[in-house]
């Protein structure tokens, strides 16, 4: 019952993180959590179904044009190595600090991603720049991103998404960026604790399929949208829900 009940969630959430452009991994652990151990399981397990979830999601919108390959390749990169770095430093946080900092940041990032969608950048901000500023901006975003990234164990779309937003990228180009650069983040993050990962086979192929059957439902509707202009408020009302469950969970 208990594997039954953690692939039905994680099939619901995949489906809604992968029309996003998102992995899923900051929740997929929590969820996980419930039932199995957070760092030989949850964290590591989170991380690989993030894996599959935007590798999914990116498949998908790549092809399409979705994707700024140029201009995010530098971002995809650093944020990548930062978040392998920063894995390994997870173990010396206490989690209510992890949780608290955690809620706090997602708090800001949904407040300023609100602000920024009802007050779009002029000239499309840096979406329409040349290609090498948008290789220096987003590196230098990606290092911090990745730090905190690996930090927390997540696969740091969830940050990347509304900073997209922020810098002007159009609805349907934000969901493929982050696809491309969480799936490149959460492969590095799950690189980084794959030497503690206990988790059970049957479950890792419960959830796999689960995740899989999710991202797949999520990304064919954003693809049938034509118009996906509630993807700024979504992430918003995705932030500070989560932001709330940190700061009064235990």
């Amino acid at each position: 019952m208990t594997l039954v009940s953690a692939a039905l969630a994680l099939a619901g959430l995949s489906a809604i993180f992968a029309a996003l452009g998102l992995g899923g991994a900051i929740v997929y652990g929590p969820v996980l959590a419930t039932w199995y151990p957070l760092p030989t399981v949850a964290i590591p397990l989170a991380l690989f179904l993030n894996v599959l979830t935007s590798g999914r999601a990116l498949a998908a919108y790549g092809p399409r044009g979705w994707v700024d390959w140029r201009g995010l390749w530098p971002l995809a990169a650093v944020t990548a190595l930062a978040a392998l770095a920063g894995s390994r430093g997870t173990h010396l946080l206490p989690p209510a600090v992890v949780a608290t900092g955690l809620g706090t940041l997602l708090l800001a990032v949904a407040a300023f991603t609100l602000w920024r969608a009802c007050h779009p950048p002029a000239g499309g901000g840096l979406a329409r720049a040349p290609a090498e500023r948008r290789r220096l901006v987003s590196g230098t975003i990606g290092l911090g991103v990745g730090v905190l990234s690996g930090l927390f164990g997540i696969g740091g779309g969830v940050f990347i998404g509304p900073l997209l937003v922020a810098l002007g990228y159009e609805a349907r180009r934000v969901a493929g960026a982050t696809a491309f650069v969480s799936c490149a983040v959460s492969t590095a993050g799950f690189a980084g604790h794959v030497p503690m990962l206990a988790a059970p086979w049957p479950l890792m192929a419960a959830t796999t399929g689960a995740v899989l059957a999710g991202s797949t439902a999520g990304t064919l509707w954003l693809r049938r949208t034509r118009r996906p202009h509630w993807v700024p408020f979504g992430y918003a009302l995705l932030l500070a829900g989560l932001s709330v469950t940190l700061l009064v969970g235990p």
